[in-house]
């Protein structure tokens, strides 16, 4: 099967897929590898186009934004401090791809996105699926630099 080239931005998110795989499911924020500031960038752009209608452009949350939202959204510039000053790595990628289900979520007015995010460009399911975990991270390399007390 003919593999479709990935844009420069996906490769640098697989990339840092790929350096993450090392990462414990708690990191102190502080601690956490050194990230490519186009991956930065990139989760930036991600988050303003898919996350902030609900996070907040500032991703500080607050109240409930649509009508099918229950409850407010989280605080996501407070996640460490709020899990003992250690980055959440592996849980929140678990909410954000929707893995792990949150009562909060119990509705699933958050999008799967780790299907949301699979580009149509991608070749096949494979390729796809990874080119949307590489997203997913990128997001999470964007709301690591914004953690705060």
């Amino acid at each position: 099967m003919r593999r479709v080239p990935c844009p420069d931005h996906s490769v640098r998110a697989l990339a840092f897929a790929l350096a993450t795989a090392l990462v414990p499911a708690t990191t102190v924020a502080g601690e956490l590898p050194r990230v490519d500031d186009a991956i930065v960038n990139t989760g930036h752009t991600l988050f303003a186009v898919h996350c902030a209608s609900c996070h907040g452009d500032d991703a500080a949350g607050g109240a409930a934004t649509t009508s099918t939202m229950t409850r407010p959204t989280p605080d996501l510039t407070t996640l460490a401090a709020r899990n003992g000053g250690r980055f959440p790595f592996w849980g929140l990628y678990d909410v954000i791809s929707g893995a792990e289900l949150l009562p909060a979520h119990a509705d699933r007015t958050m999008p799967l996105w780790s299907r949301e995010l699979v580009p149509p460009h991608a070749a096949d399911a494979e390729d796809g699926a990874a080119l949307a975990r590489g997203r997913i991270l990128a997001i999470m390399a964007y709301l690591a630099t914004l953690q705060h007390d």
